[in-house]
C-alpha cells in the first residue's frame, strides 16, 4: 500500500494565500487527508483491470458452454 504524505500546514498557507478562509481551508485540508486511505493507486488499477479481463474470459468460457448445450438440448 502507497503512503501519501500531505503537509497540512502548508496546504492550508496556500488556501488562505488563494483566498480561502481559515475555518474553509482548514475544513478542506480535514477532508483531503481523511480521503487518502481511498486513493486508488496504479498497482491497484492494473490489478482491478487483470481481474476485469480473467472474470471476462470465464463469463465468455461460460457462454460459449452453454450455447453448445443448447445446440445439444435444441437437436
Amino acid at each position: 500500500m502507497t503512503t501519501y504524505t500531505l503537509d497540512t500546514h502548508a496546504t492550508i498557507k496556500q488556501l488562505e494565500n488563494a483566498g480561502m478562509d481559515t475555518r474553509q481551508a482548514e475544513a478542506v485540508v480535514a477532508a483531503i487527508s481523511r480521503s487518502d486511505a481511498e486513493l486508488a493507486t496504479k498497482q491497484d488499477l492494473a490489478v482491478l483491470k487483470a481481474d476485469i479481463w480473467r472474470i471476462g474470459a470465464s463469463i465468455a468460457g461460460g457462454a460459449v458452454l452453454l450455447n453448445k448445450f443448447l445446440d445439444w438440448v435444441i437437436r
